[in-house]
């Protein structure tokens, strides 16, 4: 990429000591050298689950990372009088311009890995932006080289996004689009070959729309972009393979009201592709 970063985002990370949450610094890290500021806040809420000196030791190893990759790092050390969501919250700044990194719960117990967590209450809030992020590949170290964005084909969908993969784009190869038109099939009625056609011509021209709105707000330089269309009922699945083809280190998934609502199926497929995912998944909110 030939054009200078351009985004002023104010990068904090909400850090509990844990491996998953190493990682997930990483991320932070990355994206903050993007930043004309190149300054990082780590959110530490006090839980009693890791000794003092243990975070002690692990926050000097953060604080040594940032360092070296030219980051002014901060840490806000918090007690949660409360929801530990409504602590990490009160640590940073509101509104879009605030970019906030959390991890995805572990699999033990094979509880959930979004649902109930404190990450979807941070989704859920809404008062700054938010990265929820399932990492699968800690040697990527935050910076991955390929990203499959699965989008609805809604109007505004690239512009969204556009900031986060600036940030990522120094490193970024390769951006590719992925649409699932859902089908209509039922057992009584199986779509005919002119209904797959006209879906396929729907779907392109939604993904079209996404893209020009890439090309406009996203500085791509040499980063390769492709969109594909597939007709099927399981976005996540199709996410999950086309990932997979495309040796992706990244599946950025944006958090629609569907996505973060009541919906039974959505919810499922979403834990699906945290659980089965071949890659690191970023679910992103933005705020408005």
């Amino acid at each position: 990429m030939t054009e200078p970063i351009r985004t002023e985002l104010h990068i904090c990370c909400a850090y509990d000591g844990s491996v998953n949450a190493h990682w997930v610094v990483r991320y932070a890290i990355h994206l903050t050298t993007g930043t004309p500021s190149k300054m990082l806040r780590l959110v530490h809420v006090r839980d009693r689950r890791i000794s003092e000196s243990l975070l002690a030791r692990k926050l000097k190893h953060v604080l040594g990372d940032c360092e070296r990759a030219g980051v002014e790092a901060t840490v806000h050390d918090v007690r949660a009088s409360g929801r530990v969501a409504d602590a990490v919250l009160d640590a940073v700044p509101s509104g879009a311009e605030t970019l906030l990194l959390c991890g995805t719960r572990s699999r033990a117990r094979q509880r959930r890995l979004l649902e109930g967590t404190v990450s979807e209450s941070l989704l859920r809030a809404g008062t700054c932006s938010v990265l929820a992020l399932r990492v699968v590949l800690p040697g990527l170290l935050g910076a991955p080289r390929r990203v499959l964005v699965p989008v609805a084909g809604k109007s505004g969908e690239g512009r969204a996004a556009s900031k986060l993969l600036e940030l990522l784009s120094p490193t970024l190869e390769a951006l590719h689009l992925l649409h699932v038109v859902p089908s209509g099939r039922t057992r009584s009625r199986v779509p005919t070959g002119p209904a797959l056609a006209g879906l396929r011509t729907r779907g392109r021209a939604a993904v079209g729309r996404i893209e020009d709105e890439l090309v406009t707000s996203l500085p791509l330089g040499d980063i390769h972009m492709d969109a594909y269309v597939r007709i099927a009922e399981d976005w996540a699945g199709q996410s999950i393979i086309v990932a997979g083809q495309h040796k992706c280190g990244l599946i950025l998934v944006g958090a629609s009201p569907r996505l973060l609502g009541a919906n039974v199926a959505e919810s499922r497929r979403i834990e699906r592709l945290l659980a089965m995912t071949p890659c690191d998944v970023g679910i992103l909110r933005v705020a408005r």
